[in-house]
């Protein structure tokens, strides 16, 4: 290997280096484990245009101390080839007991997801090492997700930890230590203080915790919502979520009341739109036995079986003007009144409501209270349509065909382009539509590998068909009935395909060079 740079970068004899540098790191005392980072400076960093090799860090510190094991952990495509490293690690301390942790799937350019895979490769280690105090090194991490990952671990003190930062060779000439140590095995932060999945009970991050509920999105829309539920969940406040069918009040609902420190079986749903309107008051409020005819017996209300957690009221635009009148006393005063009883007691509950209506219209047609509308709008919460974040999609494709690939014998994946067509839908129903196509396609698809074409959009294509169809009535000429149903064919491959011709021409059957010149005479369609 010729000539070993010192820690400094100054060339020494492999004669000298055989006589005093063997000797040296065999009387240093061994210090525990080390926990290293490789870069692109390691093993050997070139400086100049003369080429003079230097130590990486890795080795630099190497030379310097001694340790009873190293860990390499391998970032992708900056990281050494770990023989080469490994070698002259050995070439330093042929007793040194090394070993290599791959950490490639930890580079994901999403912050507490890195965090998450870092604590998993991390814990794994330290708890089979936990008799020996531990060494962190790093030189260059040029993945800023790892970086913070690891800052924020040691901050919280969740990786108790000596960390060793390497500074480049030139920091000597101005009088700077070529390491710099920084004791971090108490950390600095309490766990507690950061959103980010440190603490010892594995609790995760906020984001995370929403994943776990079905809550999928980077979209800057999407975590303002997620954002304002953090904050208000805590608070007895009463929220009303806003949006389209299908885009997961529901889903949101519990994950707030998952937040609000409310005991989680204590989460109460309720379909307003399901109730009967002469039955709401009873299933809303209860009431007593001999009420009404056919009460035979005591019925505990919804707001009392929620008494203590929350209740969620779907689709509370449905429901009529005396029973608003009651819900309004119950939000206010926390009274309720059951059906025949004599008296009125109170209740505890947090009240969640949703709908897919416009309220606020509804208040000006005198179908909806303004007092309980402006009580309920205290905490609003606007849930955006599936349209509105399409790049959400691919995210939220993946966590369904997960869920989904867990019950069929064999799993089965999307192509790229499969994931094209369907982020380039407009989803009029939203996530639960999304959901009801991908399982339809996983199940009755024959391929493990569906591609564009293998997307089944039933009610789209049926709602496209009968369109087409509706068009003619006796007296349309043949051929201006089947030009419209081809026209509409391909306006509908084009939209699914956001106006790729090759993924529009596999959808149709037909070659792209076919798309061309359709659309060369039908420009108008695009």
């Amino acid at each position: 290997m010729g000539e070993a740079p010192d820690c400094f970068g100054e060339r020494i004899s492999p004669e000298h280096d055989a006589i005093m540098g063997y000797e040296i790191m065999h009387k240093k005392e061994k210090e525990g484990v080390l926990f290293a980072f490789p870069d692109f400076y390691d093993p050997y960093r070139i400086e100049g245009y003369k080429g003079i090799e230097h130590q990486g860090p890795i080795l630099s510190l190497l030379h310097a101390r001694r340790f009873h094991r190293i860990f390499l952990f391998l970032l992708p495509e900056f990281a050494p080839r770990p023989d080469l490293l490994t070698a002259e690690i050995r070439a330093l301390d042929p007793e040194a007991d090394i070993h290599t942790v791959d950490c490639s799937d930890c580079v994901t350019h999403d912050q507490i997801e890195s965090m998450r895979l870092l604590r998993v490769r991390l814990k794994t280690v330290k708890y089979k090492n936990r008799e020996l105090p531990l060494t962190l090194c790093w030189g260059e991490i040029p993945y800023p997700d790892v970086y913070i990952g690891l800052a924020g671990l040691l901050l919280s003190g969740e990786l108790p930890a000596r960390l060793i930062v390497v500074r480049s060779p030139e920091a000597t000439a101005f009088g700077l230590s070529r390491f710099v140590e920084l004791d971090f095995n108490a950390g600095i932060f309490s766990s507690d203080m950061l959103d980010i999945p440190l603490a010892p009970s594995d609790k995760m991050s906020l984001r995370r915790q929403a994943e776990q509920f079905g809550i999928i999105g980077s979209h800057s829309i999407m975590q303002h919502v997620v954002d304002v539920c953090q904050i208000l969940a805590p608070s007895s406040l009463p929220m009303l979520l806003l949006g389209e069918t299908g885009t997961g009040k529901g889903l949101l609902a519990r994950y707030i009341h998952a937040l609000s420190g409310r005991p989680m079986d204590r989460f109460i749903s309720v379909n307003c739109a399901a109730i009967p309107e002469s039955l709401a008051e009873s299933v809303l409020f209860g009431h007593k036995k001999g009420a009404f005819t056919g009460a035979v017996a005591d019925q505990e209300g919804k707001f009392d079986a929620a008494d203590g957690g929350t209740l969620f009221l779907d689709e509370i635009g449905e429901l009529s003007l005396p029973i608003q009148a009651k819900i309004l006393r119950a939000v206010e005063d926390g009274i309720i009144d059951p059906i025949g009883s004599k008296k009125t007691h109170k209740v505890n509950v947090r009240l969640i409501c949703a709908t897919n209506r416009n309220l606020a219209q509804f208040v000006d047609e005198g179908k909806f209270r303004a007092d309980l509308y402006y009580r309920l709008n205290v905490g609003e919460v606007h849930v955006p349509p599936l349209r509105r974040r399409r790049e959400d999609i691919g995210r939220i494709v993946l966590h369904v065909v997960s869920r989904i690939n867990a019950t069929l014998p064999l799993p089965k994946i999307f192509t790229r382009m499969a994931l094209k067509v369907l982020e380039n839908y407009d989803w009029p129903g939203n996530i639960r539509e999304l959901e009801n196509v991908l399982e339809r396609t996983l199940r009755l698809s024959p391929k493990n590998m569906i591609d564009a074409e293998d997307v089944l959009f039933p009610d789209a294509e049926n709602g496209m068909r009968d369109t087409a169809l509706n068009q003619w009535h006796p007296g349309i000429p043949l051929d201006e009935y089947l030009g419209n149903l081809r026209q509409e064919a391909f306006r509908h491959a084009l939209m699914l395909s956001g106006g790729n011709r090759c993924a529009a021409a596999k959808l149709l059957g037909i070659s792209p060079q076919a798309v061309g010149k359709y659309l060369k005479t039908h420009p108008d369609i695009m």
